[in-house]
């Protein structure tokens, strides 16, 4: 490994960047479900310039608005100004987080050549570029802090390769730790090993405050007393209290090792014995790596060695904090993984000789992501992604309408008052707004719920309970995806719960006639009873 090896074009990471950004962009908003449904998460961050504005700076970074997560402001701001230029909320959300993938592609590919040269450059810009579809997901999506991480992460190897820089290793270590607080333990490590660490911290403070001034002035104990995951108990005291809990960290580690390579959905026995393996083989490559490159070595081949062990052990440290201290847990969000996830995939890529087979388990990872880029492309519809009012959807209760589902959510909100919704609302989780039954999401989604959710539509709303009934019927035959036997389950559902359906199958009937889907004679539809006859349908 040559210290003289010349630094990677400019022009040609630029340019990579972009074409990874289209293709993510490509992925996603051809359907934007797909990769992971549109977020209320993401979508928060569309408020946060309005409220700048607005004079709303304490309000928008109070308890409810993601106080935790450092970056969650400065990309709203980003997202606000990508609103106004595009004039798309998907779009903005969606479209930053593609730049955001594309930055990140750039410093680690720049981070791998400078470590490997153009085989390492070249192989991990192929396998970052195509991601396998668990990074896909989670790197498509914005989330205040942790998909974004990994364009810090790759920031600080740069930086380290770098030795005489002490202060601008200082300043990314205190603006990623002030991202993400999960970086803090890792941002340790690299400052342990960094020459001149005076000097570095020295740089590290300023930038951390800087990153942390508008949360710390809006919120100052809104760090220790504020939940990390929107539930009451995990506030940042809370859950190092349960980092001792031996039953908690016994549950994390069953239900979500080895490591995701594939996806996020299990396939049983065969899911576990390709993430085992793969893990295994980066595993045991890293340790190799850390054997061939640590002998012998001195001045800038010695940096390189440094580096390199970095590399190899900063993600297994991340992931050890994530098992003890990710709010989630046992329940693990897999996106607290994404910041170091391109250091498992370099790994391999730097092996000498023919011990860079073991490269094969990124490319197999990214392989499996082929046919999705594949189904992508020519299906991108700008149309639908101009015209999706997600800001609009999650101020009347709509958190997460799923793109495909919008025409028929558009048409009852043309048809309907603003304080008419909550009834409609109700046919959707009041969480996840996925559909109520027929699609493998999580249990929240079910139709048992469905006579409460209308219970408490009714007593929300000022509206006669035949009309919130019947809002709800609207509802049910769009969350239903127009299909007639999902929606006569809701009904048997909510007469099984002694719940009179009369006005809930007339406005399921209305919707029919409103999205013009009334049914041909000999369709096998619900029957309705009277009182829906005539509204939508002849």
């Amino acid at each position: 490994m040559s210290a003289e090896r010349p630094p990677i074009s400019v022009g040609l990471l630029a340019l990579g960047a972009v074409g990874v950004a289209v293709l993510r962009l490509a992925l996603t908003l051809a359907d934007p479900d797909l990769v992971h449904p549109v977020d209320p998460a993401e979508l928060a961050h569309l408020q946060v310039l309005p409220a700048l504005l607005d004079g709303r700076l304490g309000w928008l970074l109070g308890a409810d608005a993601n106080v935790h997560h450092g970056g969650f402001f400065w990309l709203g701001l980003a997202v606000g100004g990508l609103r106004h230029l595009v004039g798309s909320d998907l779009g903005a959300v969606r479209g930053l987080a593609a730049l955001v993938a594309g930055a990140s592609w750039a410093v680690w590919v720049a981070l791998a050549h400078r470590l490997g040269g153009r085989f390492a450059a070249v192989g991990l810009g192929l396998v970052l570029a195509v991601p396998s579809p668990w990074m896909a997901q989670w790197s498509a999506t914005l989330w205040g802090s942790h998909t974004e991480a990994a364009l810090w992460t790759g920031a600080w190897g740069l930086a380290l390769t770098h030795r005489g820089r002490p202060a601008c290793l200082g300043v990314l270590l205190g603006v990623g730790a002030a991202w993400d607080p999960l970086l803090w333990p890792t941002a340790g490590l690299t400052l342990a090993l960094a020459p001149q660490r005076a000097r570095v911290l020295a740089a590290l403070g300023p930038a951390w405050l800087l990153v942390r001034l508008p949360t710390v002035w809006a919120d100052p104990l809104g760090m220790w007393t504020t939940s990390l995951s929107e539930h009451p108990d995990h506030t940042a005291l809370g859950v190092l209290a349960q980092a001792a809990d031996l039953d908690r960290l016994a549950a994390t580690v069953g239900s979500h090792l080895p490591l995701p390579w594939t996806s996020t959905v299990g396939a049983g026995g065969a899911q576990w014995g390709l993430d085992l393996g793969l893990t295994l083989l980066v595993g045991g490559a890293g340790a190799a790596l850390i054997a061939s490159r640590g002998r012998g070595e001195r001045g800038a081949k010695t940096t390189t060695s440094t580096v390199v062990w970095w590399l190899v052990s900063a993600p297994w440290l991340h992931l050890a904090v994530v098992l003890l201290a990710a709010p989630t847990r046992p329940a693990l969000a897999h996106r607290y993984l994404v910041a170091w996830w391109p250091a498992w995939l370099l790994v391999p890529w730097l092996l000498p000789g023919r011990a860079r087979v073991a490269a094969v388990g990124p490319v197999v990872a990214s392989v499996l992501a082929v046919p999705l880029l594949g189904a992508a492309l020519g299906r991108v519809d700008l149309d639908t992604v101009g015209t999706y009012p997600a800001a609009a959807f999650q101020g009347l209760g709509l958190d997460r309408v799923p793109v495909h589902r919008a025409p028929g959510v558009r048409a009852f909100l043309s048809a309907r008052a603003p304080a008419e919704t909550a009834g409609f609302a109700a046919a959707f989780s009041p969480r996840w707004g996925y559909p109520v039954w027929g699609e493998p999401f999580p249990a929240q989604v079910r139709a048992p719920g469905l006579a409460e959710r209308l219970a408490s539509a009714r007593t929300q709303a000022e509206l006669a309970p035949a009309r919130v009934d019947a809002n709800l019927g609207f509802g049910l035959w769009v969350a239903c995806d127009h299909d007639p036997e999902c929606v006569a389950t809701g009904l048997q559902s909510l007469a099984l719960a002694e719940v009179d359906v009369a006005w809930v199958a007339s406005g399921a009937e209305e919707a029919r006639g409103v999205l013009g889907e009334c049914p041909s004679r000999g369709a096998v539809v619900p029957d309705p009873p009277t009182p829906g006859r005539g509204w939508g349908c002849p």
